[in-house]
């Protein structure tokens, strides 16, 4: 198996870990952050929570652009695809968060579409994972 292989399968199980904390985070924001209609960067409460959550979600999309960027050179079919699946998840439940927050949290259809990009990019780094896990030595480079 290749270096670049295991690169990516390491960023593919680190990005499962995030979204799964990201995921508890995200629980705890809905049952525990009252934001602020305002000013709800500024008075949401308990804010850390908020923050932390922003935090996971931007190192996410940061660990995504590096996985494309492994898989670009990956000879693997479905690498590339699987990768930029995972980021455009990643990417709408960012966009829908965003809105969200700036919204003052009161609406249940952004929340939903950050369910689905959570989703979507859980799914993908998933299907990624068990794809590569499942190379057979003949497909590998010496």
């Amino acid at each position: 198996m290749s270096k670049r292989t295991l690169d990516l399968k390491l960023l593919s199980f680190t990005s499962i870990v995030a979204l799964l904390i990201e995921f508890i985070f995200g629980t705890a924001n809905v049952l525990y952050v009252t934001i602020a209609p305002r000013n709800p960067w500024g008075a949401s409460h308990p804010i850390a929570v908020l923050y932390i959550h922003v935090i996971i979600g931007l190192a996410l999309l940061i660990n995504g652009i590096m996985m494309i960027n492994a898989s670009l050179e990956q000879t693997e079919a479905g690498a590339l695809g699987h990768t930029i699946v995972g980021v455009a998840g990643i990417i709408v439940a960012i966009a829908a968060g965003l809105a969200f927050v700036n919204g003052g949290g009161r609406s249940n259809l952004l929340s939903l579409i950050m369910a689905l990009g959570f989703t979507l990019a859980l799914f993908a780094y998933a299907f990624l994972l068990y794809h590569l896990s499942r190379t057979s030595p003949k497909q590998t480079d010496a």
